[in-house]
């Protein structure tokens, strides 16, 4: 089976569309749980837990959690610019 086309993911690793949709339902999920509840009350397992991601899959798409925090808010960014246009 063909994973599909491979994408970068920026300063990360190569991402096939299986592991792009993945590192996006953890950034979608940690940033319904920073707006609800706040970064440093939200842990990396109500993170995961939402995700439905294991910690094996956070540690491969973001380098640390800062990563995963600066990943939230270029997703928000691009989510309002997008809008805009």
């Amino acid at each position: 089976m063909n994973p599909g086309p491979v994408e970068h993911s920026p300063g990360g690793p190569r991402l096939t569309a299986k592991g792009k949709a993945t590192r996006q339902r953890i950034i979608s999920a940690a940033s319904e749980a920073f707006s609800d509840c706040g970064v440093t009350a939200t842990s990396n397992d109500d993170i995961l837990a939402v995700a439905g991601a294991s910690p094996s899959q956070l540690y491969h798409y973001f380098t640390d959690r800062d990563d995963l925090v600066a990943a939230v808010i270029a997703d928000r960014v691009e989510q309002v610019l997008s809008w805009h246009h």
